[in-house]
């Protein structure tokens, strides 16, 4: 599934927060390939999203909420607990409206899911449209707004779905089997508290012992080589040399036996090198009518400016076509790159509540440079440091 829109009311300190995921007319020459439907060249959808925000502006719950639905159509058992805790005012329902893409039939999908107020409850709302050869999102969208509209949408537990203009009754079980033939998906997300989340049918990413190497013999020049370990079973993981002869062993899935020796912004390299290697490896592997979710989130805030360049540059050109790559960062000098304008995201914080801004709605052209705006706060998105300030007197 690939992600076109997404509207969020009362989830951690989202309130009627919005987020276009498309955009309306190709860029000329533009550094990110691929940025449409494939084999539908005329549905655009952004490939990549760079998040830039202050602290707690909603960046890494944005990837909670984005994995929660991604967990819950794959399996209707997903418990909504988990999202329910943070349910921001207890007594007001809480909603997520999500529309997405697929590509085995060619269809866009709305689901909007209602946490009802004191109960274990969620009311559904779902509709879906095919999607033309040479349709645009805007008149996907419209045809998609007028089921919405009408008796046609899917509604609570009980709800009716349009086929070549036929109309048939589905129970709440039927309605997620219908989705999951339609969501051949995976998805990838590592946030800032080393949790990770990846769907169960993917398969097991594996280090790719050259990326690791170049990751980390960059990232750390006391890292002399990196060398693959083996036992009696085969291949059992790497041994990280150091230039005064240490060495930590890790397994092949990331695991360290001393993680104490590395620095943070060493072991926050490894989780990249392992990210990395899932995206090549997806490239590799990657099947007609799938698509995938990559969400990496504060990974390299220890990292310099043009070694984080360095690695946006290699995810995106690795990216393969149908997915999605998300991105969390306080760095300023990712608005320097050379991306389309719309592949970046701000978030700020009107009092207590978050919300998106993006910068293509301001900005008619391309080819703004977006740093210095942000430097003056045209978007609103600077931290309030008065409190701090004051302390000065």
């Amino acid at each position: 599934m690939l992600f076109t829109h997404i509207y969020i009311d009362n989830f951690f300190s989202f309130e009627q927060a919005s987020l276009d995921l498309t955009y309306q007319r190709p860029i000329l020459y533009s550094t990110i390939d691929g940025e449409w439907l494939y084999q539908r060249p005329k549905f655009y959808i952004k490939k990549v999203c760079i998040l830039s925000g202050a602290n707690a502006s909603g960046k890494t719950s944005l990837g909670a909420i984005l994995n929660f639905v991604q967990n819950f159509v794959a399996s209707r058992e997903y418990p909504d607990s988990i999202l329910r805790e943070h349910i921001y005012h207890k007594d007001k329902t809480a909603q997520i409206r999500v529309e997405f893409a697929t590509t085995r039939s060619y269809r866009l999908h709305r689901l909007q899911l209602d946490f009802l107020p004191k109960q274990a409850q969620i009311a559904f709302t779902y509709a879906q449209v095919a999607i033309g050869i040479n349709d645009s999102v805007s008149k996907v969208r419209k045809r998609l707004d007028d089921i919405w509209q009408s008796q046609s949408a899917i509604r609570n537990t009980r709800f009716i779905s349009s086929y070549q203009h036929k109309k048939y009754a589905f129970a709440l079980s039927e309605l997620f089997d219908e989705l999951k033939k339609e969501v051949h998906s995976g998805w990838l997300y590592v946030f800032s508290n080393n949790e990770s989340s990846q769907n169960i049918e993917a398969v097991q990413s594996v280090i790719n012992p050259r990326v690791l190497k170049a990751v980390l013999t960059t990232f750390d020049k006391s890292i002399v080589d990196v060398l693959a370990s083996r036992d009696d079973a085969g291949d059992n993981g790497f041994s990280i040399k150091f230039g005064n002869h240490d060495s930590v062993l890790m397994n092949l899935h990331g695991k360290i036996t001393n993680p104490e020796r590395l620095s943070k912004g060493t072991f926050d390299a490894i989780v990249v090198a392992e990210f990395v290697s899932r995206i090549m490896q997806d490239r590799k592997l990657a099947i007609e009518h799938t698509s995938d979710t990559y969400y990496l989130d504060e990974k390299m805030a220890f990292a310099h400016s043009e070694l984080e360049q360095a690695i946006l540059n290699l995810i995106i050109e690795k990216l393969r076509f149908n997915s999605q790559f998300f991105y969390t960062t306080h760095n300023y000098d990712i608005l320097e790159m050379n991306l389309p304008i719309h592949s970046y995201v701000f978030l700020k914080k009107d009092g207590e509540y978050s919300q998106f801004v993006q910068p293509e709605k301001i900005f008619r052209k391309n080819d703004r440079k977006l740093l210095n705006y942000v430097k003056n706060d045209l978007f609103r998105t600077l931290p309030d440091t008065t409190a701090i300030d004051e302390l000065l007197d």
